[in-house]
């Protein structure tokens, strides 16, 4: 045989031979199910904070973390204040520093007697299933992953072909992020666990935002994660033959972070990890939080196999709709992928013509992660712009960037914007996991607080408008010329007429992809 007709064979008998040992998800809903901890008088944080509770009401404190090293240390501060259980929810978990530290935190609580739950959507895990499927060995510590694709000796193959066999099925993931403590303390916000959404990644550094939240809505994000964990379409590890370990395993685990505890003592997240207690600074009232109406919203996860006549009713974009009154006076969206599509367009713009002031953040083409969604992105800016929407799009190096580098706070000078909000009439706000975009909207979970409050509000607009401003955004604007970009650079302003820090092929690309018919998977 020759070599032109034994290689199709060859290829052949790969693919045949990976598919044959490959071991899907079973996904048949036999995964024994858990239920958060809800009970403010058995549990030390409860007893701390009860009385400040107490004089609340219905109300929920909120502290925001805007910054990564406080996000990293309030996560730290509720596992290990935790005495009953903590469920933690993340589409991503990177297998880095800050990863690493979160799981061994984990497994300190587990080994005080904490159940820990943590949900993680497979495609953001990967590389890690030999630390996951260690970590499950633990008693007190269950993994489950959701929407889980196929395993097999070669992995990469494996998914590979379950990706072509599900297609459908595979494209649609669970993005929510949350981490709650004995059912009364939580965080809910944009960030994953990994060193570049807390400030410890050495090449770009992502700018988000989360809540920490004491009282009532923390009962409501565990009926959320209930709903998640005890799903059809999240399966235990254990019994999956690719996740079998022992106690060895769980043994050098513990070791391996050890070691890495060890190499990592002095860096900023081991000293800001010390004396971190968030939970005493509530209880003597040294936690400057804001009490507000809040409530937890997420997507069911029946919508990752929903067809179109049963969407609707399993969508956070319509419970928010039901929950937030159309703007009157002003609408700020801050979305670091932002798609508004053509009905989007024409409804912000028809916004502005009824006397709305409308103000957008989202990234720059030089500032963003992910490209693709840039090009679908800049369909609609030129109409957006002159329909008298206010655009501005974040610099990956700038002043402000700049100034959070001096003072250690990234661990680089460039920045993307990740944090996702909105805040209409300077009263109501969302923040939560949900990009303005048709992945967020129609095929990926998500999950995000609304929150009624005029002080937080004008808190965070504060906040927003200083990222907003020239030397650490640009103005997108419209001529008869076309758009222009007005910015700052070394306290003189500058003018663009071409996508700013950017160069002709990553400007090339942008509008290749813009051509390509794939918005509705952006």
């Amino acid at each position: 045989m020759t070599l032109a007709r034994s290689l199709p064979a060859c290829l052949l008998a790969l693919v045949l031979g990976g598919l044959s040992s490959c071991v899907y998800p079973k996904l048949d809903g036999a995964a024994t199910p858990s239920f958060a901890f809800d009970g403010a008088v058995r549990s030390g944080i409860g007893s701390e904070i009860q009385e400040v509770l107490s004089r609340h009401g219905d109300d929920t404190g909120l502290y925001m973390l805007g910054d990564g090293l406080d996000a990293f240390a309030a996560r730290a501060a509720l596992i290990r204040r935790a005495e009953h259980a903590v469920d933690a929810q993340y589409y991503i978990f990177h297998d880095d520093i800050t990863g690493s530290i979160l799981l061994k935190l984990l497994l300190e609580a587990a080994d005080r007697g904490v159940r820990v739950r943590l949900l993680i959507d497979d495609l953001g895990s990967d590389g890690i299933d030999d630390r996951l499927a260690a970590a499950n060995v633990h008693e007190h510590l269950e993994v489950r992953l959701f929407n889980p694709r196929a395993r097999g000796p070669w992995n990469g193959l494996a998914k590979t072909l379950d990706l072509m066999g599900r297609p459908f099925r595979i494209n649609h993931r669970m993005h929510n992020k949350m981490l709650t403590a004995d059912g009364l303390a939580g965080i809910v916000g944009g960030r994953n666990v990994g060193d570049e959404y807390f400030d410890a990644a050495e090449d770009v550094n992502f700018g988000d935002l989360d809540v920490l939240a004491f009282g009532p809505v923390v009962s409501e994000l565990g009926e959320s994660f209930d709903e998640y964990w005890n799903s059809e379409f999240t399966e235990q590890l254990t019994g999956w033959s690719p996740f079998e370990r022992d106690e060895d395993d769980l043994a050098s685990l513990r070791a391996s972070m050890l070691e890495l505890a060890t190499a990592n003592q002095e860096t900023p997240y081991a000293l800001r990890l010390q004396g971190a207690d968030f939970i005493k600074e509530v209880a003597d009232d040294e936690l400057p939080l804001i009490w507000a109406p809040t409530h937890a919203h997420s997507d069911r996860p029946r919508k990752i196999v929903a067809g179109k006549d049963e969407l609707a009713e399993l969508l956070l974009i319509e419970r928010l709709r039901e929950n937030i009154p159309p703007a009157e006076e002003e609408l700020l969206i801050v979305s670091p992928y932002f798609i508004p599509g053509k009905a989007g367009t024409r409804s912000l713009v028809a916004d502005v013509g009824r006397g709305v002031k409308v103000r957008i953040l989202t990234n720059s083409l030089a500032s963003t992660d992910v490209g693709a969604v840039h090009a679908g992105y800049r369909k609609y800016r030129e109409d957006l712009v002159e329909g008298g929407v206010e655009v501005f799009e974040i610099q990956p190096s700038s002043d402000f960037t700049d100034a959070l580098y001096d003072e250690g706070m990234f661990g680089s000078k460039n920045a993307s914007l990740h944090a996702k909000t909105f805040i209409s009439d300077r009263r109501y706000i969302f923040v939560g996991s949900m990009n303005l975009d048709p992945r967020s909207v129609q095929l990926n979970t998500e999950l995000g607080f609304v929150i009624d409050s005029p002080e937080l509000a004008e808190m965070l607009i504060e906040g927003i408008e200083e990222v907003m401003a020239l030397d650490s955004s640009w103005t997108v604007t419209a001529d008869r010329e076309g758009l222009l970009w007005t910015g700052t650079e070394g306290g003189e302003t500058v003018e663009y007429r071409k996508e700013p820090q950017t160069s002709w092929w990553q400007r090339f690309k942008c509008g290749l992809v813009g051509w390509l018919p794939i918005e509705a998977q952006l």
